[in-house]
């Protein structure tokens, strides 16, 4: 009981920091996912450190990764002098594979791609998110609700109904009775806000919001798979400390870091055809 009073409490605030940053615009936003950058970097780190092979974390490789984060949003936000920041990382990864020709790491493969690893699984994301709220803020709102949703449900329909396992290899608790809830409850949402707020997002119709809810749902629920199985493999249970009751910055916001890339691949498609049809 006082376990679950304590991740409420750290969920509530996780929540109201996020709202409130969207509420408050552009700065806010994008400093709070810069916090969440900087984090979710080192605990990733972190988790490659535990793996063998003798990767440290290092400082230049976090660094280097918010150098990326504000990179892909400056750029995105149209801020002077955002090729700066790009030619800072562009002289990072050259420089960065050159010492590694010079390291006697026990595994110069590994090292390289962990740490370019981390700026691809937990920077670009974040970058993107911010540019996201750029043109829609309500898109962000959106995608941080169905995520959730599809959490809750796929938690509460896994508790009463599940049965059979999703990938007991990975993540034990997971159900496919839990994954389908999951899935319909973030379609629910989605055709809501067809009917809410039609017009406030890229997102029009119920037939591409349910397209919307099924991507969402599919690509947490591998998100939070693929940290399980980073965790399985760097032998910790949770990616950081830093939230009570939930563990790290990665455990609150693994389903987030796919969840964005694939939103953002689904947008483009959908441009992609709007304008061929319009040809």
């Amino acid at each position: 009981m006082k376990n679950l009073l304590i991740r409420s409490l750290s969920a509530i605030v996780y929540a109201g920091l996020i709202f409130a940053a969207l509420i408050y615009g552009e700065l806010w936003v994008s400093l709070l996912f810069a916090i969440f950058a900087g984090i979710g970097l080192f605990e990733f780190y972190r988790l490659a450190s535990n793996v063998k092979g003798h990767i440290s974390v290092t400082v230049i490789d976090i660094i280097a990764g918010l150098v990326a984060y504000f990179a892909i949003y400056a750029y995105n936000a149209g801020v002077p002098y955002a090729d700066l920041a790009i030619l800072v990382y562009g002289i990072y990864f050259i420089a960065r594979i050159i010492i590694q020709v010079f390291s006697e790491d026990f595994d110069p493969l590994k090292r390289l791609s962990a740490s370019l690893m981390g700026h691809i699984y937990v920077s670009m994301p974040l970058a993107l998110l911010s540019s996201t709220y750029l043109s829609s803020p309500a898109l962000v709102l959106l995608i941080f609700l169905m995520i959730w949703v599809n959490d809750t449900f796929a938690y509460l329909v896994g508790m009463a109904f599940g049965r059979h396992r999703l990938f007991p290899r990975v993540s034990p608790k997971k159900s496919w009775e839990g994954f389908a809830g999951g899935i319909v409850f973030t379609i629910a949402l989605g055709v809501a806000f067809t009917y809410l707020f039609p017009k406030i997002t890229p997102f029009y119709g119920v037939g591409q919001f349910v397209m919307l809810g099924v991507v969402v749902s599919l690509a947490a629920t591998f998100g939070d798979l693929l940290e399980s199985t980073l965790k399985r493999a760097a032998g910790v249970k949770d990616s950081g400390k830093i939230i009570p009751g939930h563990g790290g910055m990665l455990d609150r916001i693994d389903s987030l870091l796919l969840v964005v890339p694939t939103v953002t691949i689904l947008l483009m498609a959908m441009n992609a055809v709007s304008s061929f049809c319009q040809h």
